[in-house]
């Protein structure tokens, strides 16, 4: 969840309470707009505060993360997880592209 973007007025498009998002309020701290790379940044800090949790739920993100690097670290693992991840991630970019073009599409004819 930490990786997605805000679901509030405080992004463009976003919806829910608050203040508009192009309206700063003066001294409170300037957010930066979401991106991709805000959302990898964010989605790793959380990781990052769920392994130091003292609690049990810690210790299940510390296992699954042991885990994890257990199965990257046998030999030409970590080659396979990425090409899977480049293949997803292309498929999902593919997906953006046709969605779009569907929607475009429509808007001519409608």
């Amino acid at each position: 969840m930490a990786t997605l973007p805000p679901s509030d007025n405080n992004t463009p498009g976003g919806g829910g309470g608050g203040l508009p998002w192009k309206v700063r309020v003066p001294g409170q701290a300037h957010k930066e707009p979401w991106s991709r790379d805000v959302g990898l940044r964010t989605g790793a800090a959380a990781l990052r505060k769920a392994r130091t949790d003292p609690g049990d739920a810690g210790d299940a993100v510390r296992e699954y993360s042991e885990l994890v690097l257990h199965l990257l670290s046998r030999s030409g693992a970590a080659d396979d997880a990425a090409g899977v991840v480049r293949r997803e991630v292309a498929a999902e970019e593919a997906r953006t592209v046709e969605r779009l073009l569907a929607e475009e599409t429509s808007r001519d004819r409608g």
